[in-house]
């Protein structure tokens, strides 16, 4: 425990660190936090019944990613940049983007 403590990890008792060896799955939701919220875009697959090819759909997500600053955001905009992915150019009028 005065390890851990020395590198910044407190842990209440030592039966909670004993606990850790059940643990079979860990899911964190910290980017940027936890990771140096450096992303990329490795593949793309639509999925399901569409009319519209691979590349009109990469560019319709494109499209709506733009103008987020997530950075899942961001690493789908440049995968569509990299493969060169057409992005429909879309006039809004009257919106309201959320944060």
């Amino acid at each position: 425990l005065a390890a851990s403590a020395q590198k910044g990890v407190l842990i209440k008792e030592g039966k909670y660190l004993e606990e850790m060896g059940r643990v079979t799955s860990i899911a964190f939701d910290k980017t940027g936090t936890l990771s140096n919220a450096s992303f990329g875009l490795l593949h793309f697959n639509v999925v399901g019944q569409t009319s519209r090819t691979r590349k009109e759909v990469f560019g319709y997500l494109a499209l709506m990613e733009t103008p987020a600053s997530h950075p899942l955001s961001n690493a789908i905009v440049k995968g569509a940049a990299n493969e060169q992915i057409d992005v429909p150019k879309l006039q809004m009028q009257n919106h309201t983007l959320l944060p």
